[in-house]
C-alpha cells in the first residue's frame, strides 16, 4: 500500500452520496477519477524516475484490480501521526 495525505483524499472527491462507510486514518482506499464516472483509478508504480524530485510515479488506469491501486490514508506531511480508526 502507498501513503496518501488526507488532503489529497479530500481533493479527489472520494465520497459518494450512497457511501455509508467512513474513511479514517489507516483506511485502505482506491482513488477514482470522478469526472470519468469512476472509470479510471490511480495507481503507484514502483519505478523511480532518474530525474526530478525522486517522488513516485502515479498514473490513472482502467484496471481496478491492480495491486498498486490501494492507498493508505495517513496524516499530512509534517503533521502529527494520526491514530488508526
Amino acid at each position: 500500500m502507498k501513503i496518501v495525505s488526507a488532503l489529497l483524499l479530500l481533493a479527489a472527491g472520494l465520497t459518494k452520496a450512497d457511501d455509508d462507510k467512513q474513511v479514517t486514518c489507516g483506511s485502505a482506499i482506491k482513488l477514482t477519477h470522478v469526472e470519468s464516472g469512476g472509470k479510471y483509478y490511480l495507481m503507484s508504480d514502483e519505478r523511480q524516475l532518474n530525474t526530478g524530485s525522486g517522488q513516485q510515479l502515479v498514473t490513472a488506469v482502467q484496471n481496478n484490480k491492480t495491486p498498486n491501486g490501494l492507498w493508505q490514508v495517513r496524516e499530512a506531511h509534517g503533521e502529527v501521526v494520526c491514530e488508526a480508526g
